[in-house]
């Protein structure tokens, strides 16, 4: 009876609990992030602020396509119930809390006091109520009254504690908490690695096309665009101090073009190669500036292309298009934040919808349309039958690496002996993977893959171990949106496959702990802004350094006093929000 009355005690001690200022417009036209918020925060006992919580929860709405918009759902007589047990579990699991969820239907008072008799918390559908609206809360107890159950409810919006009765509640879900984690429990589970399975090579000739040699046209193509110049590489000095290393670098790509990422140079060398193609014109006998002139310029206008895009690759077409003076078509996947959305309209001339697919169901989408309109597709992946832009696309990548290498001698470093690539479908990661294995063919670095561990089809694919490409078997749930990608891209696996040493699936924990590291002047010579997507490999290699638990893991991979490590930071701060939040938290850490 005294520990009921306990847990009863706690409860309404968290009635107060969550009450947190109102976010703008987009938080008064959306409900369920408040309630959840709410929850996170009992639980954690406020060891995050709400605005923080509540926009992490926010995000990952979005991002899987479920966002609520009241205005919407009022049209169609409530709410619907579609925040759905994955998306709930989702965000309780990425701030530490483990619980079961148990779907209740339309709440009554038996399904009420079994839930409550289970020490259940409680997360509702409020229906039309005259005074609190219609949205979703969160319930922490009951008692009996007169008429029937009241429901003690805590809700960020009304900024207090408030009684209501079951018949002012739709439908219902039960919370059991197993576990809440500490920040300490959290960080033994934010990588997981495998070996890549060792075979031999059947095609060993596979690199050449990746050599210095074979990719000068490439390069030569670039110096003609007048925006061109070579990004920076970034020696990270302390890191490498504090984790017993050689040397530590970063190739910093959030500056190339002015548009804070890599993905340019692959999407305007592919559309070179295709307006050549055309045209009927040698790419080696072509430049840029010849495509500015008649005829061949007015032949370019009447040119259509299309793409499907989680952000970076789509600004590069867009801007390309806009470089060529052509139409472009950008589609992106359901979760997509619509500032990236506009940053690829304004970098050209595209013009971009964000749809209700996923990534891998918004490409197919996007071929059958282009063939059916007659548009050229553009896209970062491969499959049968469609190869020769994503080869184009991958080799514009290379000018990328080779001046990487080059900054390299010029610091007096011959080669790296590891080399971390972050991956979505891959193309970057097999690119780079190809051209260092052509420049270091007697000795090769040490090649590892780095994903979300939500989408994590290279992992996948090496943990099945038979050779082909696999799907990841996440929920695609990650804050890397430039690495949400299910499916590798086939090029990309026909060389990773053979030359990677090692995979890692990383937390969102770990790019948010990689991107804070490039924001602070004392791992480096200088700050590097980097976005979610670029910051990931450089978290993993401080945590697979400084943490003990990896010390086998470091021996076996020859991190050591040799070691000389390259990183890729493929872009800058591209969800600015984000950005923010992840600074923010930093700063609050260090007070």
């Amino acid at each position: 009876m005294e520990e009921r009355n306990g847990q009863e005690q706690n409860r309404e001690r968290y009635l107060t609990v969550g009450r947190f200022r109102k976010l703008g417009k987009g938080y008064e036209r959306c409900c369920g992030p408040t309630a959840i918020t709410n929850l996170i925060m009992s639980l954690q006992d406020e060891k995050e602020s709400p605005e923080e919580i509540f926009l992490s929860v926010a995000r990952t709405g979005i991002r899987r396509g479920i966002y609520m918009n009241m205005d919407l759902f009022k049209r169609f007589g409530g709410t619907s119930n579609v925040l759905t047990e994955p998306y709930i579990k989702r965000c309780l699991k990425q701030h530490g809390v483990q619980a079961e969820l148990h779907y209740l239907g339309r709440l009554t008072e038996e399904r009420l006091q079994r839930a409550l008799r289970r020490g259940s918390y409680l997360y509702l559908e409020l229906l039309f109520h005259p005074k609190y609206g219609n949205h979703h809360v969160l319930c922490y107890g009951a008692r009996p009254a007169k008429d029937g159950w009241l429901l003690r409810i805590a809700d960020g919006w009304t900024q207090r504690p408030v009684e209501m009765s079951i018949e002012d509640l739709g439908r219902a879900y039960a919370i059991e908490v197993l576990h809440a984690e500490t920040e300490e429990d959290r960080m033994t589970h934010e990588i997981e690695w495998l070996r890549f399975p060792q075979a031999e090579n059947e095609n060993p000739d596979q690199y050449d096309l990746y050599s210095y040699d074979a990719t000068e046209n490439v390069r030569a193509f670039h110096r003609t665009l007048e925006t061109y110049a070579a990004t920076p590489l970034v020696s990270l000095d302390g890191l490498a101090k504090a984790g017993g290393i050689g040397a530590v670098f970063v190739k910093d790509e959030s500056g190339r073009f002015g548009l804070k990422a890599f993905k340019g140079l692959g999407g305007v060398y592919a559309m070179f190669r295709m307006i050549c193609e055309q045209l009927e014109l040698d790419p080696e006998q072509t430049d840029f500036a010849m495509l500015q002139q008649e005829p061949y310029k007015e032949k370019i206008k009447e040119l259509v292309f299309a793409t499907t895009t989680d952000g970076n690759h789509g600004k590069g077409v867009s801007w390309a298009a806009g470089l060529f003076g052509c139409k472009a078509y950008v589609f992106m996947p359901r979760g997509t934040v619509e500032v990236r959305a506009q940053a690829i309209r304004d970098a050209g001339s595209a013009e971009v919808a964000i749809t209700d697919m996923t990534y891998d169901k918004c490409v197919a989408y996007t071929a059958k349309r282009a063939e059916k309109e007659g548009w050229l597709l553009i896209q970062d992946t491969s499959w049968e039958g469609y190869e020769n832009v994503p080869q184009w696309i991958m080799l514009g990548y290379t000018t990328m690496i080779y001046e990487a290498l080059a900054q390299m001698k010029e610091a007096g470093y011959e080669q790296p002996t590891h080399v971390f690539l972050q991956a979505g479908v891959g193309a970057m990661a097999g690119a780079v993977a190809a051209s260092v294995m052509s420049a270091f063919p007697d000795k090769p670095p040490v090649i590892s893959i780095v994903e979300p561990t939500e989408v994590a089809c290279f992992y996948e694919s090496a943990r099945v171990a038979d050779g082909e490409p696999h799907m990841a078997t996440g929920n695609c749930t990650t804050i890397m949106a430039g690495l949400n990608c299910e499916m590798p891209c086939t090029l990309a696996w026909d060389i990773i496959k053979n030359c990677a040493s090692y995979t890692f699936a990383c937390s969102d924990t770990v790019t948010e702990h990689g991107m804070q590291l490039l924001a602070d002047s004392a791992t480096g010579e200088t700050p590097v802004t980097a976005g979610e997507s670029g910051a990931v490999t450089t978290g993993l290699v401080d945590l697979l350094l400084r943490d003990p638990q990896y010390q086998a893991l470091r021996d076996e991979m020859g991190l050591n006093e040799k070691a000389v490590v390259l990183l890729i930071n493929t872009e800058g701060d591209t969800d600015p929000d984000d950005y923010r939040r992840v600074m923010d938290m930093a700063r609050r850490n260090q007070l």
